[in-house]
């Protein structure tokens, strides 16, 4: 048996209820589930989303206990996997999303930022992945606070490209979603979701659903407020943001200070 240590509300919602699924992926740093209604949930060291909880130390043990394709089944605040037992209960320290005032950042800050962001990407990043960030970085430099269905729909072109289980391209759309849903700027989310469940990973057009619906992962949120204080808060964060996958914390960052320069003063 065992106990998360840490649980996001929106996994929290779900596994007080009763519900089936099955095991999408293990990956080295989280294990993906989808349930039989089509959420995607994950397991890994912390909870690094509203949809994920973290097992600590433990997590090592667990992912190596379980398989793709296997059932799981949630009863009350517990999942099973065949002889694994995780329990997600009220005692767990569950997550919650920040609440962030919305402001417009100046663009000296984004570029220190965003600078800061490459540097300490090190070698995360293949030719290819550089290559897709070119074209992305072109398209949104070309507008001039656009509309945000125009800023949006140019980067939903590249949907699907690039390195990763959840493809650079995608990983960059949801940093800018963040951005728009921080500063208040409403988008067709329609579009959104069908392009890329038509284009890219199944994994990608779950997490980008998510994003949707508000729930982002948390590291982006503490990347807005490190964004308020003094440059070594943002080093800080950055350095946790680029833990998120391979490249996908650093292609979310740059989605997002990019988006935040488009609306800059």
């Amino acid at each position: 048996m065992v106990f998360a240590e840490e649980v996001g509300e929106e996994f929290a919602d779900i596994a007080a209820s009763e519900g089936r699924g099955t095991v999408l992926r293990v990956g080295q740093r989280a294990v993906y589930f989808m349930t039989d209604s089509g959420t995607l949930l994950m397991l890994g060291r912390s909870a690094i989303a509203p949809y994920s909880a973290g097992l600590g130390d433990r997590f090592q043990e667990f992912k190596e206990r379980v398989a793709p394709a296997r059932s799981f089944s949630l009863t009350k605040g517990i999942l099973e996997i065949g002889d694994v037992t995780v329990v997600l209960s009220e005692t767990c320290r569950t997550r919650k999303r920040s609440r962030i005032p919305s402001r417009v950042y100046r663009r000296d800050v984004i570029e220190l930022a965003r600078c800061t962001a490459v540097l300490l990407s090190g070698d995360s990043v293949d030719e290819l992945g550089w290559g897709v960030l070119k074209n992305l970085e072109s398209a949104v430099r070309e507008l001039r606070r656009p509309d945000p269905d125009e800023l949006v729909g140019s980067l939903l072109v590249f949907s699907g490209l690039g390195p990763g289980m959840t493809p650079a391209s995608d990983d960059y759309l949801l940093g800018v979603l963040r951005a728009l849903d921080h500063l208040g700027l409403e988008y067709s989310k329609g579009p959104v979701a069908e392009t890329v469940r038509k284009k890219s990973t199944l994994i990608s057009a779950k997490i980008v659903e998510h994003a949707l619906h508000g729930c982002y992962f948390y590291v982006l949120d503490d990347l807005i407020t490190a964004l308020h204080d003094v440059f070594d808060a943002v080093m800080e964060t950055l350095q946790q943001v680029l833990r998120l996958g391979k490249s996908s914390g650093l292609f979310m960052a740059l989605g997002m200070l990019d988006a935040f320069a488009v609306y800059s003063e």
